[in-house]
């Protein structure tokens, strides 16, 4: 069940939200690979865009339903890449990850599909959403962030390119 808040509680969560992600992908930690790297850049610009327009609130259900739609498209996308990396990397902890991926993925449907019934907001939807990218991102894709390093490393000291 969503938390009660008031807009103004939940533009400022959000605010702080966002900002926290964008500053973890910009960082560099979760991006060592280049197609992650630019997948996490793209979910970001998406992110931004549906939270804006939370934050705005002067769009229709119906566009900001869209743009939480496309997000989530985009994201069960750039977890395929994510997950075809870890197999080439041969990622000891993909199941796992893989796991969390999926895990995410349905509570986000779930979430989606109950807005148009009246239980949750397009905030709530932006705050879950905020608050699990900041901490798969600050664990699970800084660990396969530093897997990533550490093979291409051992690649580039055995000269293979």
């Amino acid at each position: 069940m969503p938390i009660e808040r008031s807009e103004s509680q939940t533009g400022e969560l959000l605010s702080c939200i966002l900002a926290d992600v964008r500053s973890l992908m910009e960082s560099g930690c979760v991006n060592s690979v280049s197609d992650v790297g630019d997948h996490h850049r793209r979910l970001l610009e998406r992110f931004e865009d549906f939270v804006g327009a939370v934050l705005v609130g002067h769009l229709e259900n119906e566009a900001v339903d869209i743009m939480a739609c496309d997000f989530t498209d985009f994201l069960g996308s750039h977890f395929s890449v994510e997950e075809t990396i870890m197999s080439l990397l041969e990622y000891p902890g993909e199941e796992v990850h893989k796991q969390q991926h999926r895990r995410f993925l349905d509570e986000v449907r779930h979430l989606l599909r109950m807005l148009p019934l009246g239980v949750g907001t397009y905030g709530d939807f932006a705050v879950m959403a905020g608050g699990w990218l900041l901490k798969h991102e600050g664990t699970f894709d800084a660990e396969l962030a530093e897997h990533a390093a550490a093979v291409i490393a051992g690649k580039t000291q055995l000269g293979v390119e």
